[in-house]
């Protein structure tokens, strides 16, 4: 499932439990890289935290934090510019098929 939402070019936003965030941020880093994310910690609450930077910045801060509450992730989605490389093509294209477009579909 993340192989598939890493070909998203939209922002891409989470709800997550405490006992899996630093499991799914690991994920997301192993997955897509470097791109940027904000983590929120009990959003719209007294006691807010915010975490920006790169997936692995982030992790690496999560890590050395306190893990409770509530947490939303928002993440960047692949950049227009970004290259496939053969594996994130196939998958683009699976992905297409299952939608139901052929090949001659422009």
């Amino acid at each position: 499932m993340l192989e598939r939402l890493s070909l998203e070019h939209r922002t891409l936003v989470f709800y997550e439990a405490p006992h899996r965030i630093v499991d799914s941020i690991s994920d997301f880093a192993d997955i897509m890289g470097e791109r940027k994310a904000v983590v929120i910690k009990e959003l719209t609450k007294f006691y807010e935290e915010v975490l920006r930077g790169t997936l692995p910045d982030v992790l690496e801060r999560l890590e050395r934090s306190t893990i409770a509450g509530e947490y939303v992730i928002v993440l960047e989605g692949r950049p227009e510019t970004e290259t496939l490389n053969i594996d994130d093509a196939l998958a683009e294209v699976r992905q297409l098929m299952r939608k139901g477009l052929g090949r001659r579909t422009q």
